[in-house]
């Protein structure tokens, strides 16, 4: 995809959705610049910032390094939960900003059993996900301000085929 139009991709999803391995995976297989707002965070969080403050601190770091870069003409892949409230219209504004560039939203769920499981996975201990609303269907309306046009991407199903999938909708 070298000669694709110029693409701000906004990964959306609760943790244990699955946002990070595709964005990964897309970045890897598309060559496009990978940001992650979660590492943001976490240097952030490591010296005397509050756990919110770092949060919205975080995206906004994001959201200036996915500009910086959309400007220069690299394509970017932000790995983001996308439930603060300005990320949409700020994503949007970046696109706007530049000539033939587009913004593209893929939304990741899974049942919470999965989800569960990914996060004692990664956490590597017994975890209760606090995340509210906890069900998928209950938690797919956190992302109802998300425009239509997001693709909502069902991340039980096989690495390739979330990445197959993803890419069709990238190209489309």
């Amino acid at each position: 995809m070298s000669n694709s139009k110029l693409t701000l991709v906004l990964m959306a999803g609760l943790k244990g959705a699955g946002k990070t391995i595709l964005a990964r995976a897309l970045s890897q297989k598309l060559r496009w610049s990978y940001i992650d707002r979660d590492g943001f965070k976490e240097k952030l969080t490591e010296g005397a910032v509050k756990e919110e403050e770092a949060r919205d601190i975080a995206y906004e770091l994001a959201l200036e390094a996915a500009r910086m870069l959309i400007v220069r003409g690299v394509s970017v892949i932000l790995d983001s939960s996308a439930l603060y409230d300005p990320i949409v219209p700020e994503a949007q504004r970046i696109v706007r900003s530049t000539t033939d560039a587009q913004l593209k939203i893929i939304l990741c769920s899974v049942d919470d059993e999965v989800r569960y499981e990914r996060v004692r996975k990664k956490l590597g201990q017994d975890v209760v996900i606090s995340d509210d609303p906890v069900t998928r269907d209950k938690y797919l309306q956190y992302y109802k301000r998300l425009p239509s046009d997001r693709l909502e991407l069902d991340t039980s199903q096989p690495i390739e085929r979330c990445l197959a999938v993803a890419i069709d909708y990238l190209q489309s």
